[in-house]
């Protein structure tokens, strides 16, 4: 819709033309002009009486027509406003207002859509560019990266950042930073390193947002190495690492199972003048969670509360599944427990984590009372939760329980993996073990060596040494075998 409709007749005879600016303006026009258009780029930068839109109609009552100026600065507010939507109806008036949009228009009404994450009309609107003979300059290139970096499009990303070098335009650290995000989101960490690089190859000095990419990007490819790296790189030669920095190599510590560096920093960040948040104490927990160092991840849940920091649920998933692996029941059923105290909802992570706790215990009818307790309080069980329940089972005299377990999986809408059968095959007798390694090749699912070696054991207890000895062969045919398959057979035979 048109902010300016025709005025009736009666009030105007001969309205004067849409289009740029008259040079039958009279100074007062002019004044009003510079007026309105300061009020429109003012009502972009913070809490205003009236925006835009309505600044325009203001115009039109006193029948001052807006020119190139006043839409470029109503488009920029409204980009500011995070209103795209009206930013790109300007653009349309305009055109139907005989107003040439120039690179500044489109340039602004690209940054109202990235920053409401409208990456496709961003790039809509540099294609407009190219298609009116307009050159898109820096800015362009970069607002068009950073939408798509933002819709997760890092292949279109990086071609606009190569588009960017043919048309030999020089990035500034904003479109390298923007780049580099979108390598990040791509988990292409060895992409963002070489524009890194790049980067500091020209006359660009690389600030803490682009570093801090860079390291994103490492920790979601697992590189801690070149996390730790970098970081020493920053330490060196700057930027100064903040926080953000430090989570990130924590996390990529975290990652490749460096438990040991991921606590040294968390250590020495207080030496840095960095203070730790809750998102760098739950990365520590969770390395030590992966290095199975319960007691050490209690201790930093312990200390997180001594601080007054809030532990998240993530927090809590990583302690009670550091206990979990190591068989603490008690403890992961306690953190449970402070959990709900806390105000966090436990989700299937964490009841997953309890029950395997309670599994490896051998507390199976704890584990199973875990299980019928997830419905009451609108957790839906998965996969890893059955399978830790049909684990449980084999940890007591309830291998019927394992088998319901199996079967209730595709009810729930569940499927069956090589860990589920394996699981109740460590539960059943040797009849029932053959019978499942049979429906397993009906399912499609590939035995594996624990599989193999569960079945065999189940052979040696039912003392059944020509059941060990065929899967044994069917093991050593598919190259499955173990040291532990061998082992039951030769007990098998000897019984």
């Amino acid at each position: 819709m048109e902010t300016f409709a025709a005025a009736p007749a009666a009030q105007a005879s001969a309205p004067p033309r849409r289009g740029a600016v008259s040079s039958k303006r009279s100074r007062a026009d002019f004044s009003l002009l510079r007026g309105f258009t300061a009020e429109i780029a003012a009502s972009g930068k913070g809490p205003s009486t009236r925006g835009p839109g309505e600044i325009l109609l203001a115009m039109q009552e006193v029948r001052v027509m807006p020119d190139l100026f006043v839409y470029n600065a109503a488009i920029t507010a409204n980009g500011k406003r995070r209103q795209p939507g009206l930013a790109m109806d300007l653009v349309a008036e305009m055109k139907r207002n005989d107003i040439q949009p120039d690179v500044i228009t489109l340039n602004a009404c690209m940054s109202a859509c990235e920053k409401s994450r409208l990456w496709q009309q961003s790039l809509n609107l540099l294609k407009e560019m190219v298609e009116e003979k307009l050159r898109p300059d820096v800015f362009s290139y970069g607002t068009a990266i950073s939408a798509c970096e933002k819709g997760l499009q890092w292949e279109l990303a990086l071609a606009l950042a190569e588009e960017l070098f043919r048309q030999e335009l020089e990035p500034n650290v904003v479109t390298f930073s923007a780049t580099i995000s979108a390598c990040e989101k791509g988990h292409r960490w060895e992409q963002a390193i070489a524009l890194l690089r790049l980067m500091q190859g020209g006359a660009l000095e690389a600030d803490v947002t682009a570093y801090n990419a860079v390291l994103s990007a490492c920790e979601k490819g697992r590189q801690w190495e070149w996390a730790l790296s970098l970081l020493g790189e920053m330490r060196s030669a700057g930027p100064r690492p903040d926080v953000v920095t430090c989570n990130a190599v924590v996390s990529a510590c975290e990652k490749g199972l460096q438990w040991q560096r991921a606590m040294n920093l968390l250590h020495v960040m207080p030496e840095q003048d960095l203070v730790p948040d809750i998102i760098t104490y739950s990365a520590a927990v969770s390395a030590c969670e992966k290095g199975l160092q319960w007691e050490q991840a209690l201790r930093l849940l312990s200390f997180v509360k001594s601080v007054r920091l809030q532990p998240n649920a993530i927090t809590f998933n990583a302690a009670i599944s550091a206990c979990g692996k190591c068989g603490q029941d008690v403890q992961a059923l306690q953190l449970l427990s402070d959990m709900r105290g806390q105000q966090l909802m436990p989700g299937v992570v964490a009841y997953n984590a309890a029950l395997s706790a309670c599994g490896r215990a051998g507390r199976w009818q704890q584990a199973l009372s875990i299980l019928a307790e997830m419905p009451k309080v609108k957790v839906d069980p998965d996969t890893v939760t059955l399978n830790a329940a049909i684990q449980a089972c084999g940890q007591g005299p309830c291998w019927e329980l394992a088998l319901a377990l199996l079967s209730e999986l595709r009810p729930r809408g569940l499927e069956a993996d090589v860990i589920s059968y394996s699981s109740a095959i460590s539960a059943c007798d040797w009849r029932w073990s053959l019978a499942l390694l049979d429906e397993m090749v009906l399912v499609q699912l590939e035995p594996n060596a624990v599989t193999y070696a569960a079945a065999v054991s189940a052979c040696d207890r039912g003392q059944c040494w020509q059941g060990a000895l065929c899967i044994l062969a069917s093991c050593s045919l598919s190259g499955q075998s173990s040291a532990a398959a061998y082992g039951a057979a030769i007990a098998a035979c000897e019984k």
